[in-house]
């Protein structure tokens, strides 16, 4: 599953919302705390434990005994789940084509300005070192903010030519 363990069963979408609420807790947290952050759910404290029990099972959580109450901690990062929800959905919705998904997020969605800036600080700091990395890109704003640049332009006779912008 993306970078996931094999072992884990994928999530349902209330599954989903619990395992929000376990990562939102520090460190490990009893169901309290967990019930606590799934307020807005209206689910009963036997429902909550209910998907932790399902949690555990499926190989999300683990539990432990503290005191009088057993701790949930959580044995996904947040941030591999959001990579592996990501690339699944790029997977589906865009053949995988992570151009053709950054590309309609920025042209469909009215990308703002800051968004657009924070994308380049991101790239900017992924090419530090002796990282390279490539932009495809037709959003005149980035063009302009990108020192090296290989363009690749149609030729009147056909065929294309490159230019070295360094």
């Amino acid at each position: 599953m993306y970078g996931l363990p094999d072992t884990l069963r994928p999530l349902s979408a209330a599954e989903e919302q619990v395992m929000l609420a376990v990562w939102a807790c520090p460190g490990a947290a009893a169901r309290r705390d967990i019930s606590q952050k799934l307020k807005a759910t209206g689910w009963a404290a036997a429902t909550v434990l209910n998907f932790l029990y399902r949690l555990e099972e499926k190989g999300w959580v683990r539990s432990a005994k503290q005191g009088n109450c057993n701790v949930y901690v959580p044995l996904v990062t947040r941030r591999a789940y959001g990579v592996y929800c990501m690339r699944q959905r790029l997977d589906t919705l865009f053949d995988g084509d992570l151009a053709a998904a950054v590309h309609a997020l920025v042209s469909e969605s009215g990308c703002s300005q800051s968004a657009l800036e924070q994308a380049i600080r991101v790239l900017s700091g992924l090419t530090e070192g002796d990282r390279l990395v490539g932009i495809i890109s037709h959003v005149a704003a980035l063009k302009d903010r990108i020192d090296r640049q290989v363009l690749v332009k149609k030729a009147r006779t056909g065929g294309s030519t490159v230019e070295l912008v360094l």
